[in-house]
């Protein structure tokens, strides 16, 4: 297997509430089918379903809305856009649950989407941003 992501799909209670959400921080669908809901995220694609049907379609108990232990990562290219997208995410109806704030890499803060979904906005000083938009760890 390499050593690679290619789609996230998030779990969630309302399919048309969470695209709503994401299209106010200015994404752009690329696919639905009424059903699940995808953007195209640089090399990834972000996709939205229903949290039971997922679940069931996984194999697993749906935990409903409890956090799922893990956080998705946005790095941009300095603490001013960190500010200004957990303030643009916080309009958009997020909570911010970690105030942007200086750490040892950089400078972060957190917001949880209306499902509970964590991103974390994030300027890391070692972190090499492509013009693309990939990212890659610095030598």
């Amino acid at each position: 297997m390499d050593q690679r992501l290619n789609v996230i799909t998030l779990g969630v209670a309302d399919v048309s509430r969470a695209r709503e959400f994401y299209e106010r921080l200015g994404w752009t669908v690329a696919f639905t089918d009424g059903d699940i809901v995808m953007f195209q995220a640089g090399p990834m694609i972000v996709s939205l379903w229903d949290r039971s049907k997922l679940a069931e379609d996984s194999g697993v108990t749906s935990a409903g809305d409890a956090w799922g232990g893990f956080t998705l990562g946005y790095a941009v290219g300095s603490a001013a856009e960190v500010d200004q997208l957990c303030q643009d995410a916080a309009t958009a109806g997020a909570t911010v649950t970690a105030t942007p704030k200086d750490k040892g890499f950089g400078y972060s803060g957190v917001f949880a989407d209306p499902d509970g979904h964590t991103w974390e906005v994030a300027w890391i000083e070692s972190l090499i941003r492509n013009a693309d938009g990939t990212v890659a760890l610095s030598q």
